[in-house]
């Protein structure tokens, strides 16, 4: 298992960017989280297989129609352990 940050960019504002994201973590049957920054920015720590790390990002930078990525970073993750499945972290816990 692989476990790594990957950060958007771009316009991301839109309400569906967080629930767009999280299904498709699901579908990947990826562990981790998912926060937004801000209008401009997501920010991901992911872990799985590194085949569906690479599925996600590529999915990510397509991103749902009403958003526009305009970059992608991933980097190696450094944080706590995860806990099962694929969750939305809010400001209040991020």
């Amino acid at each position: 298992m692989t476990e790594v940050t990957v950060t958007l960019t771009g316009r991301l504002e839109a309400a569906s960017a967080i629930p767009w994201i999280l299904h498709r973590g699901r579908l990947l049957s990826l562990r981790g989280w998912v926060r937004r920054i801000d209008d401009a920015t997501i920010e991901m720590a992911l872990q799985g297989p590194e085949p569906l790390l690479d599925a996600m990002e590529i999915a990510c930078s397509l991103g749902p129609g009403d958003v526009m990525v305009e970059t992608v970073t991933r980097a190696a993750y450094h944080g706590a352990t995860f806990r099962n499945g694929f969750e939305h972290l809010d400001a209040a816990r991020a």
